[in-house]
């Protein structure tokens, strides 16, 4: 097995750094391990600094080293980012934080692990309880689109049973790939004999070319086997069930290690975006990711810009905590995250997530799926499960069906168009109004309605026009730019707006008209001023609304004001402190409130 292992730094150690999963409230991270991106490909100067060499280096690897540089131009190359691993006992978000200063670093963070985003229920099923392709009205949709044998969906996660009898005729094949010659012929020497996929973690963090789950003790953790049935099992074969995505084809992409799990068994997501990647390479249009968690990472934002470039779309689940706290990948640009609903449109009442990080909601309660058989749970072929981990690929097989109707669409245009054609379910959420995207798929719709615009805000930044610390503050006037992208039909004299219900703000400049083409950007401002007496870390909700003719849309944001923080600084050293005594940031782990420690 050829690793992907660019140099080992000598050292006389004996004993291999142990990497376990950390978890502080709800981040969860490696032991012993640092990612970090340099500029220019310069990653001698890390090597050589005296921060490396005190945390006593085990091994630094390129993650992806067999990247082109076809996409150097557009800034999504993955050239230049590396992992880091060390002995020494310290805390990677300090180790991180150190490298951080380092000449030509870009970042430097802890490598994340995520975890998967489902709830167990009872494992016995009946032949009836597929209620989700009902509500989105699926067998309407598959008289306008069966899904094309050339999109390719995949499944990055667990693992997937590829020989599973309602699986296998729907998994993608590499015809570029001989078998068992342990040799790659077509990925530069990677990932050798990749037919069915590939497995990122293996047993114990050995890569090998069987994508299929590692066996669980309990018989029951099988998530990513469910997850490949929802999008793509096959379909029509008078074998046990149907799937949204029909004859969309699924490629399993295994990013756990059956040597770290939780306490429930469940593997964490190790490889989780290293797994991304490689199903862009391998040319899929939609990547599912039923897993997650809340902790934003630079490296992980990378790896979707890239296979975003690369013409993947990735839809991801939105969390199941009941809570409004944004969930990664699922709230990174470029992602469409979906939250879940019962059968009855109804997601306030159980653990789903909502809030602004959420584009649409999918059915999720009791769905029945593929599941990986063996003797403990007496070779069951399917199972119900509950959860965004069940949403997601129902939207992600949605996404193949648009993507065979709609061939020239981008990544991006794919998703506003699953999100715009969605039903409205704020009537059956009261006090969840906005918070659940656009409202529940419409598969029908989704293949018809081909009329409306589709206009988002990206790259929203906010001025402070006042003592100029950067903080939002009473009294102050702060200006906010964003791009305006039209990505569907023609939109002739738009209205734009930024509209808040918040007392402590007035909105100065709050509205411009402009038309926008399919695919054109625009960039404006808006202006707002905070009241006098406005509290302390008070955060403030704005809404943008997007309105022309026949066409009505939204989009929220947050931002703090009042952060109870200073910046200190001396010739040589920058810092946060908040008013409660922590050092660098306001917010961890976000760590956008402060400057941290330079």
């Amino acid at each position: 097995m050829k690793k992907l292992l660019v140099f080992f730094i000598l050292i006389a150690f004996t004993v291999l750094a142990q990497t376990q999963v950390i978890n502080k409230g709800n981040v969860y991270y490696l032991s012993n391990t640092v990612m970090v991106k340099v500029a220019d490909n310069n990653i001698d100067n890390v090597l050589q600094s005296k921060v490396v060499q005190q945390i006593k280096p085990d091994k630094i690897e390129k993650v992806f080293p067999n990247q082109s540089t076809a996409l150097y131009k557009s800034g999504n190359t993955l050239n230049n980012i590396y992992k880091l691993n060390y002995f020494s006992d310290e805390n990677p978000f300090d180790v991180a934080s150190k490298i951080k200063k380092i000449p030509g670093v870009v970042w430097a963070e802890p490598k994340y692990v995520k975890r998967v985003t489902y709830l167990p229920n009872d494992p016995l099923y009946t032949s009836n309880q597929q209620k989700n392709l009902e509500r989105i009205l699926a067998s309407a949709a598959w008289e306008i689109s069966k899904g094309d044998t050339n999109v390719v969906i995949a499944i990055v996660d667990t693992g997937v049973d590829w020989k599973h009898p309602d699986l296998m005729a729907n998994i993608f094949v590499n015809r570029n790939e001989i078998a068992n010659n342990g040799v790659d012929e077509d990925d530069g020497g990677f990932y050798p004999d990749d037919i069915y996929g590939w497995d990122f973690g293996g047993l114990n963090g050995t890569p090998d070319n069987d994508p299929i789950e590692d066996p669980s003790k309990t018989g029951y953790s099988y998530h990513g086997t469910h997850v490949a049935g929802i999008a793509g099992a096959v379909t029509n074969n008078n074998i046990g069930i149907a799937s949204i995505g029909f004859n969309c084809r699924i490629l399993p992409v295994k990013v756990s290690r059956s040597d770290v799990r939780d306490a429930n068994d469940n593997p964490y997501v190790v490889y989780g975006f290293e797994g991304i990647v490689y199903a862009a390479d391998k040319g899929a249009k939609v990547i599912n990711c039923s897993w997650g968690g809340y902790s934003y990472s630079s490296y992980e934002q990378d790896v979707i810009n890239y296979a975003t470039a690369k013409g993947a779309l990735i839809v991801a689940a939105g969390g199941n905590d009941a809570s409004d706290q944004l969930f990664y990948p699922a709230s990174y640009d470029g992602v469409l995250s979906v939250g879940w609903l019962n059968t009855t449109d109804d997601t306030k009442s159980f653990a789903g997530n909502y809030g602004f990080g959420i584009d649409v909601m999918s059915p999720g309660t009791m769905i029945l799926s593929t599941w990986r058989t063996d003797a403990i749970n007496n070779n069951l072929l399917y199972s119900i499960i509950n959860g965004s981990s069940m949403a997601s690929p129902l939207v992600a097989g949605l996404a193949g069906l648009v993507y065979s109707k709609f061939p020239s669409y981008t990544p991006l245009q794919i998703a506003e168009q699953i999100r715009i054609t969605a039903d409205n379910v704020d009537a059956q959420n009261p006090g969840y109004e906005m918070l659940l995207g656009r409202g529940r798929i419409n598969a029908y719709r989704a293949l018809t309605e081909s009329g409306s615009p589709s206009v988002r805000a990206s790259d929203v930044r906010l001025t402070e026009i006042g003592n100029g610390n950067g903080i939002y503050q009473s009294g102050e006037t702060v200006e906010v730019s964003a791009d305006f992208t039209n990505y569907l039909a023609a939109a002739n004299n738009l209205n734009i707006s930024l509209t808040t219900d918040d007392p402590w703000i007035n909105i100065t400049q709050g509205a411009f008209n402009v038309s926008l083409g399919t695919l054109q950007t625009v960039s404006n401002k808006f202006r707002f001023t905070i009241k006098t007496g406005s509290p302390i870390d008070h955060t403030v909700v704005f809404v943008m609304r997007f309105n022309s003719s026949g066409y009505s849309d939204f989009q929220l944001f947050s931002i703090k004001i009042n952060i109870p923080l200073e910046t200190h600084s001396t010739s040589k050293i920058q810092m946060s402190v908040t008013s409660k005594g922590a050092l660098g940031f306001n917010d961890y782990s976000s760590n956008k409130e402060g400057i941290g420690f330079k």
